[in-house]
This record gives structure tokens, sequence and C-alpha cells, in this order.
């Protein structure tokens, strides 16, 4: 729940930053208004801890491109993030390189902070892993490093006997299973890529497109695919939303507009932390082993 929080200050604050305070309230609603990322806040998940420290990461990547001291923070941060859940934590590097790639800036390679972060990154987070190698040895090496790897590229459950989902599981996800608002949600990724070339020099709008477009597509290239592998994207989903917003519906938004277009942001954020779909989902599996955890 904290981290939860935690993300959507960082969210409000950053477009507030770039497009207003109204804007930033806006981003703050619309990330409360995705229900999905409300339920895996308050479980006892690390989805929402790496979706708040891949947010981090992000920003203080963006702010490094003007101020390379920036990157040391951003470095602690990645080294948090793999401490965190692993292998999740190099997401936030192909963001990075998806934006350096799409606005033709190379800055960061050529700024010696940025590496230097990479290095203190893993240095943070090497004393644990060797730690728990030198404690369990050929047990922690295949069960953490072998399963977290392969499970991106083959079936790491053989005995359940299951094809790979197809690369469209999480758009099938989003349209079917959350079709409320995972439709919504596509029609903004559509919306954002459209107005791509307008904002083509705006490095907030491309880090935040790259992350929004470029992580999910790489996540259906890999075997394992879960629903909350998409944690980490609601944020950029609520910051390039505001944007979009803001751009369609007029750059000098109304009082009484904003009002408005609060009160309904507002209401489906109300809906998304009050009713939260998907926890039918485990009643079955919830009320099968309730007995079990009687008897403990």
């Amino acid at each position: 729940l904290l981290a939860g929080l935690a993300t959507l200050g960082l969210v409000s604050i950053a477009v507030a930053r770039q497009a207003g305070t109204r804007w930033g309230i806006v981003a703050g609603l619309l990330l409360l208004a995705i229900p999905d990322f409300s339920l895996y806040a308050i479980r006892g998940q690390m989805d929402a801890p790496i979706a708040l420290l891949i947010t981090a990461q992000l920003l203080t990547f963006l702010a490094g491109l003007h101020h390379p001291r920036w990157h040391g923070a951003g470095g602690i941060i990645f080294g948090l993030a793999i401490l965190t859940k692993g292998m999740a934590a190099g997401l936030a590097f192909l963001a990075q390189v998806a934006y350096m790639i799409l606005a033709r800036d190379f800055r960061p390679l050529r700024q010696r902070a940025w590496w230097v972060a990479i290095i203190l990154g893993i240095a943070l987070a090497l004393p644990w892993h060797l730690h728990q190698w030198h404690q369990h040895g050929e047990l922690f090496a295949r069960d953490y490093f072998s399963r977290h790897i392969t499970q991106f590229f083959s079936d790491i459950y053989p005995e359940t006997n299951s094809p790979a989902a197809p690369a469209t599981y999480y758009l099938d996800y989003l349209v079917r299973k959350r079709g409320i608002w995972g439709i919504p949600l596509v029609m903004l990724a559509v919306a954002s890529t459209l107005l791509l070339w307008r904002r083509r020099n705006d490095p907030f709008y491309l880090l935040s497109w790259s992350w929004l477009i470029i992580l999910p597509a790489i996540l259906s290239l890999s075997w394992a695919k879960w629903s909350w592998y998409l944690v980490p994207i609601y944020p950029a989903a609520a910051m390039i939303g505001a944007l979009v917003l803001r751009e369609f519906l007029t750059t000098d938004l109304s009082q009484r507009r904003a009002v408005a277009l609060a009160g309904v942001l507002a209401l489906l954020s109300g809906l998304s932390l009050t009713i939260l779909p998907g926890w039918k989902e485990y009643e079955g599996e919830i009320r099968a082993i309730g007995p079990l955890i009687a008897q403990i």
C-alpha cells in the first residue's frame, strides 16, 4: 500500500512539473482509476514495490539527462530493484534504451555517471547474492538464477504441460478480461502513438511512451506471461494519459472543465478502490484452502 501511494505521488509530481498542477492531479486520479494497480498495491506481492522503483529510476534517468548526478540516485534505485524482484529491474533500462533510440539522444552513453550508476546498482545487490550462493550453493544457482532467467525463454513448469501463451496475451487480457478500463488503455496507447511525431522533441513524453509501449511489447515475446507483469507499466499509462488528455482537450484547461474532469476521474478512482474487479477470480481457491488454514 505504501509503495502504491509513493508511486501515486511520484506520478502526480512528475506530470505537475511538466504540465501544471491540474494535470498532475489528473495523472494521479488516472492511476487510481486503473483497478489492477489498486488491486496489486494492497496485496503482499512485489509488483507494487517494483513499480515504484522502476518509476523512480526512470524519472531520475530523465533528470540525469541534464544533471548527470541524478544517475547516482538511479543506480541506488536500480540496486534496490534487483533486490526486490531480480530480473524485473532490467525493465527500466529497456525503456531507457528505447528512449535513446527513439529520441536519437545518446547522451547517457557519453555520461560516465550513467555507467557508474549501473555498476553501483549491481554492487549494491551483489553482497546478498554472494551470501545466498555461499549458503545454498547449487540450489541457489538453480532455483534463483536459472529459474529466474529461463522463465522468460522456456516453460519453467513442465509438469503442467502447457504451451506458451500467445504474443497477444496482454492485449487479450486488457480487451477481454478488463474491457471496461482495458479497452480505454489500449485506445490510449494508439492515441499516444498518433501524437508521437508532434511530441518528438519532448523527452518526458518520449520516455513515457517508450515505457508504455515498448515494455509490454518485450514482455509479450517472453514465454512466461502473467497479468501482474503489467503493473509497472500503469504509472506510464497515467502520465502519458494526462498528457494526451491535455493535448486533445485544451492546453489551458478552464476551471469548470478541470472540476468536471477531476470529478469523473475521482468517481472512477473510487470504484477501482472499492469494487476491485479480479478478486472473484480467486474466490474458489480461497474457499478451497480455507479449511486447511483453519487446521494450522
